[in-house]
């Protein structure tokens, strides 16, 4: 909170620090599903980029194939241009 005054003793005010922190046991947890979430964004990440090529390999339209997987046609015209090597690259 921000109080403008320089002494807040003076302003008569009384500060209370009452801070509970959440426990180790949930910083853990919250760890473990952002690693989990980092994973599975890599997973559909991928697959994302492999559908996006088949689809456009069996002639679907770069507009039609964004349509489908839900992302731009834009996006699906950058996977395209992407070297097949990327496909271990996450993102």
């Amino acid at each position: 909170m921000f109080l403008e005054v320089e002494d807040v003793g003076a302003a008569g005010v009384e500060v209370e620090d009452d801070v509970t922190l959440p426990s180790g046991a949930e910083v853990e947890r919250l760890g473990t599903m952002r690693r989990d979430a980092d994973e599975l964004w890599r997973q559909v990440t991928a697959e994302t980029r492999r559908t996006a090529k088949r689809l456009r390999a069996a002639g679907v339209s770069t507009h039609d194939v964004g349509d489908i997987l839900g992302i731009s046609s834009t996006r699906v015209a950058q996977i395209e241009r992407e070297p097949v090597s990327s496909e271990s690259r996450p993102g």
